[in-house]
């Protein structure tokens, strides 16, 4: 994703210690590390600065890359942390209970990795052609080289899990099948935020989205290392308040 000609307040969604090492700027962020840990959040306005006229003291916002979104009145504070539109899709996980909560958002189809052969499984529930779009989301080791042997011939893969290093991947068998290899590591606020929010304004997804809400002083115990040891099955939300 380019940032090439991009004003600040167009800027992509960033988190995650990668994009702000300690010792030098980030080559696409710009950021220098310390920074605080976080992302996908909300509150309430508690000051305004110089000119600015859309937004009110109390208002509750959703926060991007150099902006605020108002929150819509049907929104729950939960529900604004940002969820996404539930597809048609298949959902592949070596968690069970993730899964389950894939098929409560919308997943028609579920592939539990380790317990059966995702790239069988996927050829056979899409007719031996395998499907259009594949999303790579985990970050697992093998993961890129089988979206890219599962994508069907013309299809489209989507990398948006980081891996730990570099990985081998058959290039020649992507050319050969057209496959296109897209990659991305964050949303574009003013776009994708409007658009979250409409949608949770009219469907409530906080409960199928959200694992837990944890206090200032469980972030480590419950937050971090929950996540750190896959113990999260859902989005994990902090209330400094609580």
């Amino acid at each position: 994703m380019s940032t090439a000609g991009r004003e600040p307040e167009e800027a992509a969604h960033l988190y995650g210690p990668h994009f702000a090492p300690l010792q030098e700027r980030h080559p696409f962020s710009g950021h220098q590390g310390p920074l605080i840990l976080g992302h996908e959040f909300m509150g309430r306005v508690v000051a305004l600065g110089p000119g600015v006229v859309e937004l009110a003291v109390g208002q509750r916002v959703a926060v991007g890359a150099g902006m605020c979104y108002p929150v819509p009145e049907g929104c729950s504070d939960e529900a604004a942390a940002r969820a996404l539109e539930p597809a048609l899709l298949i959902a592949v996980d070596v968690d069970a209970r993730r899964l389950e909560r894939a098929a409560v958002l919308g997943a028609s189809q579920l592939v539990q990795a380790g317990a059966e052969d995702v790239l069988q499984a996927l050829r056979q529930l899409t007719d031996g052609e395998g499907p259009e779009l594949v999303i790579e989301a985990s970050g697992a080791a093998s993961a890129p080289a089988l979206a890219l042997a599962a994508a069907q011939r013309g299809g489209r893969v989507l990398l948006v899990g980081l891996q730990a290093e570099p990985r081998a991947l058959d290039l020649h068998a992507a050319v050969v099948r057209e496959i296109e290899l897209l990659t991305t590591n964050a949303h574009v606020s003013p776009v994708d935020l409007p658009e979250a929010l409409a949608l949770l304004s009219r469907e409530e997804l906080a409960k199928q989205v959200i694992d837990r809400v944890i206090p200032l002083e469980r972030l480590v115990p419950d937050g971090l290392l929950a996540l750190a040891e896959g113990q999260a099955h859902g989005k994990i939300l902090l209330d400094p308040q609580s």
